[in-house]
């Protein structure tokens, strides 16, 4: 949990602390590191305190209303006699950001595909003293000296 965690602080150190999204952290994964790892280490980090917006999908009361615009009169008309609109309509939902989130971390729809949540995290320095969160930091740490390290020896 504290290697996935690192990575998404990693991402968010070099996003300068701005919405961070799935590109952002699959640039930076580690071997066994999957989107299910990483949202668990997000929601370590939520239940922490440290999320600043989580993205979220919101339900949104109302058909589609492209969908009803688009549909001719004698169609819905004969959709009517059919009976279909008794049946209630589906529930659209859409993605927000939501600060202070009090919901679990989950993967959210995107384009119909299962996606990574976008995510806002508070500054290191503002992160509360926690041995789990301290974990994290020192792991973050280690992995951004050895990034310099590279950065040097490469030149």
């Amino acid at each position: 949990m504290v290697s996935a965690a690192a990575t998404l602080v990693f991402a968010a150190v070099a996003q300068r602390y701005e919405v961070v999204t799935w590109q952002h952290v699959a640039q930076r994964l580690r071997p066994g590191e999957t989107k299910a790892t990483l949202v668990a280490a997000l929601e370590v980090l939520r239940k922490h305190g440290v999320v600043l917006e989580l993205e979220r999908e919101v339900a949104v009361d109302g058909p589609e209303p492209a969908a009803q615009e688009a549909e001719p009169a004698n169609s819905r008309k004969r959709r009517l006699a059919r009976g279909s609109s008794s049946a209630p309509s589906p529930q659209r939902k859409k993605l927000q950001m939501t600060a202070q989130p009090a919901e679990p971390a989950a993967l959210v729809l995107r384009s119909g595909q299962e996606s990574f949540p976008k995510f806002k995290l508070k500054p290191l320095q503002e992160w509360p003293h926690d041995p789990v969160l301290d974990g994290v930091k020192t792991e973050h740490l280690r992995r951004d000296q050895r990034r310099a390290k590279g950065a040097r020896t490469t030149v």
